[in-house]
């Protein structure tokens, strides 16, 4: 009879670990994105093409008793939030021809399960010029 509140505490946990909402774009919000923007359709004076970036980020899910937890939902959600963190961290608006490298690390358990991703991305980085640079 103990065992019920248990696993009525797990089952919480699960359903308030898969609602985590994401803010989506919307048309009022514009941030970066993978291919978000689009050079070719730009001049090359409205652009300047920056030195070699290289960033990683690192996700963690852990699975207890086949009910997953963490982060790295999709491999598009780990490409799109490493190819964030790569703008943020080297100043750039975007990255030319970017390319995604993904390395799962997986601990298999009867109980609990550990999968560990790394996604890193490389490319040139590039800064769109504003009004008063050109």
């Amino acid at each position: 009879m103990k065992k019920h509140p248990i696993l009525l505490v797990i089952l919480l946990f699960y359903i308030c670990s898969a609602c985590t909402v994401q803010p989506g774009k919307t048309s009022n919000q514009n941030f970066n994105s993978v291919n978000d923007t689009q050079l070719s359709n730009l001049r090359r004076d409205d652009y300047r093409i920056t030195s070699n970036v290289e960033t990683s980020k690192s996700f963690t899910k852990i699975w207890f008793l086949f009910l997953p937890f963490g982060g790295g939902k999709s491999e598009e959600f780990r490409r799109e939030q490493a190819y964030l963190k790569a703008c943020k961290d080297h100043r750039i608006d975007g990255i030319v021809q970017p390319k995604f490298v993904t390395r799962r690390t997986v601990v298999p358990l009867i109980l609990i399960s550990y999968a560990g991703y790394t996604t890193s991305v490389t490319g040139k980085g590039y800064l769109i010029k504003t009004d008063s640079q050109k």
